[in-house]
């Protein structure tokens, strides 16, 4: 909508750029199209209008001409904020003349970007950029949509379109970055693209290139945001290889991973924002994640709790203080978990550090913003005794079909396969900051989506990172994980394959021999299931 000042001042334009018959036609459509308020994409600060021209033929016949024009809007900020929008206008430093100045160079020097029309200023505070239509789709809709062809035509990898826009992808970003500069915002919804064209849009923070790390930077959040968008689940890998992006990648992606979570926990993670607070009648005070589909109501968390009134068999564990079972409401399979404080050390502890459960909801909340690795939490309750927490729940959502520990694999085949995807799972995670530190085949559920192993962590409060995983919490992890798996099961020489196939991902500072030794050594001093009898390298010392 316009602001009242522009709306008094009848849409007069102060025009910095464009030609005569498309400034002519913008200011006649422009007003009507803000009027309505009908943008194709809105935020707080910008809007993007497709705005329909009329032109007379012999303007049309102008190489400069169009019939219509993509508008994005900058609407003017009060406060702070404002002050500062004043100040880089002043300078020429506002977005829109950084996205304008951008456009201009990148065309001129022949990347994939829309061609600028017009930039002009609304007096009364909104300035606009005019750019060419584009007729792409978002990459990640593209990339859905060719993957699906695909798998209809047969899976011809010749005519994989979806991989020949990632090939586009690649090149377009090394011809950026070749050229000296970086995106600043690289992800998948600011790239179109269709199986003949690609091309980058917002390009308000495009930057000189001044180091390595600000390439990696560009290159990290655009293979995260693939992951995060597109069904097509190998993009990334695939633009991994594409790019020729080696080990280098995992400490940008590390370090992209722990700012993209600090800042998304900064502006949503508190109360009024994703979370809300209810009062859960005979349980206590619960906070539940807004954003899921549907979100639990007190009703929904009544069903759920306590675990007296939950359906299905309840695990005791820990001498009894934590207590897991599943249990249905609102049509979902929920995981819920309760936890006593117990002693009163651990009860007065909880009350600067917060309950079990707040502390499972808090960390796997800030996890789920970076990773799909555990089980997404939806609600925390927790009961008070004067003051101090005495118990907690959690709700999470239902993930995998099974324990770890309880899997038991068809065959030698499938054995492999879960193990070798269990290794390449981990190896990924550390090789990007996230640890945890219970790696036990209790906290670990699995499924098998159409005979391909996936994996869902269950265990909130022991998740770690992202910040460095040194090799000996690496040496502990695959520890760990070793003793999780059954002994009849998973044969020494399998272990020891799957460990080497870890260590070609991310190799240790010393032999993979050394560290399948001390693994196995390990096994044996702290009586796990699989003693190691059976290891060449244990038999050997």
């Amino acid at each position: 909508m316009m602001s009242r000042k522009e709306r008094g001042s009848a849409m007069k334009i102060e025009w910095k750029a464009g030609a005569p018959e498309l400034k002519e036609a913008i200011e006649t459509a422009l007003p009507s199209a803000i009027e309505h308020d009908m943008p194709v994409h809105k935020s707080s600060m910008r809007a993007l209008y497709r705005l329909p021209l009329q032109m007379g033929d012999a303007a049309i016949a102008s190489p400069s001409a169009a019939r219509e024009v993509m508008i994005k809007l900058y609407t003017p900020r009060g406060g702070m904020r404002g002050l500062r929008d004043r100040a880089k206008k002043r300078v020429g430093r506002f977005a829109a003349d950084r996205e304008w100045n951008a456009l201009a160079e990148m065309q001129r020097l022949g990347l994939p970007v829309p061609t600028p029309r017009a930039r002009g200023r609304i007096r009364g505070g909104s300035e606009f950029v005019a750019m060419e239509v584009i007729q792409e789709e978002p990459l990640a809709v593209a990339l859905d949509r060719e993957t699906m062809r695909m798998g209809r035509a047969g899976g011809d990898a010749n005519a994989d379109s979806g991989l020949a826009m990632l090939v586009r992808l690649s090149d377009s970003v090394h011809a950026l970055h070749r050229r000296g500069f970086v995106h600043g915002d690289l992800h998948a919804g600011n790239i179109l693209a269709s199986p003949d064209r690609l091309v980058l849009v917002d390009l308000q923070r495009l930057c000189p290139l001044e180091s390595d790390e600000a390439r990696l930077a560009d290159w990290a959040r655009l293979c995260f945001s693939l992951e995060r968008t597109t069904k097509r689940k190998e993009a990334a890998a695939e633009l991994r290889s594409l790019a020729e992006l080696g080990p280098e990648l995992d400490q940008a992606m590390a370090e992209f991973l722990a700012d993209h979570q600090r800042g998304r926990v900064r502006r949503f993670h508190h109360p009024g924002s994703a979370w809300k607070r209810l009062r859960v009648p005979a349980v206590g005070t619960a906070w539940v994640d807004t954003s899921a589909e549907p979100p639990l109501d007190a009703d929904a968390l009544s069903q759920l709790l306590p675990e007296d009134r939950a359906e299905g068999e309840v695990d005791v564990r820990r001498d009894g203080r934590v207590r897991i079972w599943t249990a249905t409401a609102a049509s979902r399979r929920f995981v819920c978990k309760r936890v006593d404080s117990g002693s009163a050390s651990r009860a007065v502890a909880d009350i600067f550090r917060g309950s079990s459960g707040e502390r499972a909801f808090r960390r796997g909340q800030a996890d789920s913003l970076i990773s799909s690795r555990a089980a997404r939490p939806v609600a925390w309750v927790s009961r008070k005794t004067l003051g101090i927490p005495r118990t907690s729940w959690l709700v999470m959502e239902h993930v995998g079909e099974t324990d770890l520990d309880a899997f038991r694999p068809a065959s030698p085949t499938e054995a492999r396969d879960v193990i070798f995807a269990l290794v390449d799972w981990i190896a990924e995670q550390h090789a990007r900051g996230l640890g945890h530190s219970d790696l036990k085949a209790g906290n670990l559920r699995i499924t098998l989506e159409g005979g391909t192993p996936r994996f869902h962590l269950v265990d909130l409060n022991d998740l770690t990172g992202p910040s460095k995983v040194d090799e000996a919490d690496r040496i502990a992890a695959l520890t760990q994980l070793n003793a999780a798996l059954d002994e009849t099961q998973f044969e020494a020489s399998l272990r020891t394959q799957a460990l080497a196939r870890y260590a070609e991902r991310l190799p240790f500072s010393q032999p993979i021999n050394s560290v399948i030794r001390a693994i196995a050594l390990a096994s044996v001093d702290r009586h796990h299931r699989w003693q190691g009898t059976d290891c060449d390298c244990v038999n050997s010392v």
